[in-house]
């Protein structure tokens, strides 16, 4: 009985030893494979990463990793030198003409850490004409101008709308009518944005009345602003302006005071201007940009006054079409006047090369409908070469006035104009 017992103690710790050395085995043969539990592990974090990646497959298909391959190197993807060469390429200015507020380039710039002000630049132009006019009664004249200039400084404060101001002067400029150093300070404003489209600005500043009267002095069409837009317009006023752009339509419009360049100011009631521009069709290579519109200014100083106008505008490819017809019962620009007036103007320009424009405009004037012989009819061609990037500008042209009293005459137009 003792033995049969002992034998069967001992058949039990056989059985357990056994069993121990097989728990043993399996759990030294799974310690004793430390690649297939990297492998493991390196395969979900590769999964992880592929699933992250912008390239992982749409059907979820990862990369599956061998034990012997090094996850390391695989996970690391080749560097792509291009992609750095065309994020460090510093791209050049570019300075846009027909743009008022854009029309210098950057340069003479000082931005500041702290302070009211967060930068501020230099900015200025001047043009250089020279002009041989001969009549047909056969007076000639040779008449040098190098007073068109304009000089200051532009900034934008310190604040989370980003406002910008302006200080701009006319150093010489001789108007009649305006004596005195006062209208030489052209604008000085302070422009605040609304929203993403939409900015309103303080202080004297170019009132919008007619496209042609609101274009600044530099980057004209033809080098010359036609001629109801130095009879209407191109002025400056004190007033607040709200001003807008979106896909499909611009506006400019505000209320100002009816004197201009300081002169009289705030002693006669107020004017209203306004600019709309639609834009029928898509801004693409394809169609091109179309513009279409109208203007509308009224006010009161020593006579009433109001100027209405509708433009048009195209630019496809290397053609840019350019037309506004102006009428005016009254008008108060640089002279003012209770007689009615009309012109309009035509021009084409085509581009040549990247530097090389190639224009021609019809100009016409009614000085006043109620006399006789006050139409002046200007006819133009001539040629834009531009220099350093669009900051310079040679213009050269040809001009035949044809007057109904006047002697008609022909004249040589030369102009160099100079941007910082």
């Amino acid at each position: 009985m003792g033995k049969r017992n002992m034998y069967k103690n001992l058949k039990i710790t056989v059985c357990i030893f056994v069993l121990f050395l097989s728990s043993l085995s399996a759990y030294s043969a799974t310690i004793e494979t430390p690649t297939q539990l990297v492998s493991e592990t390196t395969k979900q974090k590769t999964e992880e990463t592929v699933a992250q990646s912008p390239k992982a497959s749409v059907d979820n298909t990862f990369i599956q990793i061998k034990p012997e391959e090094k996850p390391a190197e695989i996970q690391k993807e080749p560097e792509t030198p291009t992609l750095k060469i065309e994020a460090t390429k510093k791209q050049p200015d570019v300075v846009k003409l027909q743009i008022e507020e854009n029309i210098f380039n950057k340069n003479f710039e000082k931005k500041f850490d702290t302070g009211v002000l967060r930068d501020i630049k230099m900015v200025g132009g001047q043009d250089i004409i020279y002009t041989f006019l001969k009549q047909s009664n056969g007076i000639s004249h040779n008449v040098s101008d190098s007073e068109i200039g304009l000089w200051g400084v532009q900034g934008h404060f310190r604040d989370k709308a980003n406002t910008m101001f302006n200080f701009t002067m006319v150093p010489y400029m001789d108007i009649p009518n305006y004596e005195g150093q006062a209208h030489r300070l052209f604008e000085y404003y302070i422009r605040r944005p609304i929203d993403e489209h939409q900015t309103i600005t303080v202080g004297q500043q170019r009132t919008p009345n007619t496209v042609e009267g609101s274009r600044s002095i530099f980057g004209l069409p033809v080098g010359r602003r036609a001629q109801f837009g130095g009879k209407y317009s191109n002025i400056t006023s004190v007033g607040v302006q709200a001003a807008g752009s979106w896909d499909r339509i611009e506006y400019r419009a505000g209320i100002f005071d009816t004197g201009r360049f300081l002169k009289n100011a705030f002693e006669t009631a107020p004017e209203y201007a306004a600019l709309v521009s639609f834009k029928p069709i898509k801004n693409t290579q394809k169609y091109g940009k179309l513009k279409v519109g109208g203007s509308y200014n009224a006010g009161q100083r020593e006579y009433s006054y109001n100027v209405s106008g509708v433009h048009l505008g195209y630019d496809y490819k290397k053609y840019h079409f350019d037309s506004e017809y102006a009428y005016a019962n009254g008008y108060s620009g640089r002279s003012i006047s209770n007689a009615k007036s009309y012109g309009y103007h035509t021009t084409l320009i085509y581009d040549l090369t990247p530097k090389v424009q190639a224009f021609c405009r019809l100009d016409t004037l009614n000085a006043n409908t109620a006399l006789r012989g006050q139409v002046c009819t200007e006819y133009t061609a001539g040629m834009h070469y531009y220099l350093k990037g669009k900051k310079a500008r040679l213009t050269l042209s040809y001009i035949f006035t044809n007057n109904d009293v006047k002697p008609d005459s022909n004249r040589l137009f030369t102009m160099l104009e100079l941007l910082l």
